[in-house]
């Protein structure tokens, strides 16, 4: 009897180690496939083509005269698009230009530190390389940090994972990608704002460990526009209080308080040796008054925000606030708008949708939607401009509408979407054909260069 029961016992013990290794081996395998799903290269499409990164001609020179993914021609200005992915494709956009090809395309793209979940989609990297790709443009990934995370939290195997995904898309696709890392960390509207603490030291060990992997990315330093630092109650991070290391560094003038009069934009800086690109998110930002809405684009807006100069606040908040000169003219970095773009105001209808123009009924001085599209760019791609601000190299649009704003308003960035709009921007860079080179103008190169065709690489 006693055999018997152990024979028995025996028996449903192996039955039960055979069932638990079978599934094991079900989920195992179940998951090993969802990854390689996850992880797989598209199909290549015509004007793809893969690259070796890793070959020694891919080395760059930190002596060069260019920066990773400028432009090897002086004079030369780029232009881009960000995309709501969900209804647009680079392909779309191009379609919608009649050709015309851009040449960068942004998406942003959401990483945690978190173990238990995946540091970010790389499938979605994936396909937004790949979709670049196709129209013969490059990548920009703006990366936001999970808000459940904090700076500190991101440890050296999570950059080594988004460096070698970001590889692995210049290596499948030979498209080159600008990697705009924790971009408007010097204002509350993302949970890594107002840190310098934690971000200078992650900026550079992300730099640092990207280098390690491809020189077919360009990292990408950009801040907020200074005006209107520290920007109030405009997110939801709230400024540092003294004691705290952040309140020493961000009290740049050491009076006791952090405000205009601070520095909006050096507590955050890296250092040269760390940045490829300098960038900043500058719009034209209408103001909301009914007798002012969709006015046109005053004529010194552009250049006024982005040097500092007509603020009337005095000599040292110019200093402060020339971003143009102290970080592309004093650091010599190519210099990009990575968010831009001049906004129609609509009032909201009932179904939550764009209902008629925010303009005050029978306002003489309100513009249409095309002019105010064309004022800004006019002013921020013109030859003039270009001769001024050689440095500044690279504009992207916001592609988008939102509601924005106390009170609120639908508020319209987009090019493409009527064809009134596209027709006179198309003509627009048509004209600037001399400057302003599109996509398929470039060859691209794993040392990180980008010359016009047929042009040999200094890098």
């Amino acid at each position: 009897m006693l055999r018997h029961n152990i024979l028995h016992c025996l028996f449903w013990t192996k039955a039960l180690v055979a069932m638990l290794l079978g599934l094991f081996c079900l989920l195992w395998f179940s998951w090993r496939i969802y990854d390689l799903h996850s992880r797989a290269v598209p199909a290549f499409f015509d004007g793809l083509q893969s690259v070796d990164v890793t070959a020694p001609d891919c080395n760059y020179d930190p002596k060069s005269n260019w920066a990773r993914l400028e432009p090897q021609t002086e004079g030369i200005q780029m232009f881009g698009f960000h995309l709501d992915w969900s209804v647009e494709t680079p392909g779309k956009i191009v379609t919608k230009l009649n050709g015309f090809r851009p040449n960068v395309f942004n998406s942003f793209m959401e990483f945690s530190a978190n173990k238990s979940k995946p540091a970010f989609e790389f499938s979605l990297l994936n396909w937004y390389a790949s979709e670049a790709g196709r129209v013969k443009a490059m990548l920009e990934i703006s990366i936001m940090m999970d808000p459940a995370d904090k700076l500190e939290d991101f440890k050296d195997d999570r950059l080594t994972e988004l460096a070698k995904a970001l590889a692995d898309c210049n290596a499948a696709y030979g498209v080159p990608i600008f990697l705009r890392y924790g971009h408007e960390m010097n204002g509350p509207f993302s949970s890594y704002g107002f840190d310098p603490v934690n971000y200078v030291p992650n900026f550079r060990r992300m730099s640092t460990i990207l280098k390690q992997y491809t020189n077919m990315t360009a990292i990408v330093w950009a801040p907020n526009i200074g005006k209107g630092y520290p920007f109030g109650t405009s997110g939801g991070v709230s400024l540092p209080r003294p004691g705290n290391p952040n309140f020493d560094l961000m009290d740049t003038n050491k009076d006791g308080i952090i405000d205009e009069n601070d520095d909006p934009y050096g507590p955050w800086w890296p250092g040269a040796e760390y940045v490829d690109w300098v960038g900043l998110s500058l719009y034209y930002y209408p103001p909301d008054e009914i007798q002012l809405r969709n006015h046109a684009v005053p004529e010194t807006y552009f250049e006024s925000y982005l040097t500092g100069v007509g603020y009337n606040q005095g000599a040292n908040w110019e200093h402060y606030y020339n971003f143009y000169r102290r970080f592309a003219l004093e650091q010599n970095k190519p210099m990009m708008l990575p968010e831009t773009g001049s906004p129609y105001l609509y009032n909201i209808s009932a179904d939550g949708t764009p209902g008629v123009s925010a303009s005050n009924p029978g306002d003489a001085a309100a513009v249409q939607p095309v002019d105010l599209r064309l004022q800004w760019f006019n002013q921020i791609m013109n030859p003039t401009t270009l001769a001024k601000y050689p440095k500044l190299k690279l504009m992207v649009n916001f592609e988008e509408e939102k509601v924005m704003g106390l009170p609120s308003f639908f508020r319209d960035w987009k090019l493409t979407f009527d064809p009134i709009i596209a027709t006179a921007i198309l003509k627009l860079f048509k004209g600037w054909s001399t400057h302003m080179k599109e996509g398929n103008q470039f060859d691209y190169h794993c040392n990180g260069a980008v010359v016009l065709n047929g042009q040999a690489g200094s890098l």
